[in-house]
């Protein structure tokens, strides 16, 4: 389970887009919409965290929108 250490959000987004490449940013916003379960939000803020960061790295050309 991920945590709120920004280095642990940064390796994730960093995983996500090696394996997903451009379409990273679908693929982590569908997690964090999925990981909405009432009882434990806190993994859904945590899954925007990386989605947030997914976005900043396609934006910065790490990877290209899809």
């Amino acid at each position: 389970m991920l945590t709120t250490n920004p280095d642990e959000i940064s390796r994730a987004a960093h995983r996500i887009l090696i394996c997903y490449g451009a379409h990273a940013v679908d693929i982590a916003r569908e997690r964090a919409e999925k990981s909405g379960h009432p009882t434990d939000i806190r993994d859904q803020d945590i899954a925007f965290l990386v989605l947030s960061e997914v976005e900043k790295l396609t934006c910065k050309g790490t990877a290209r929108p899809s």
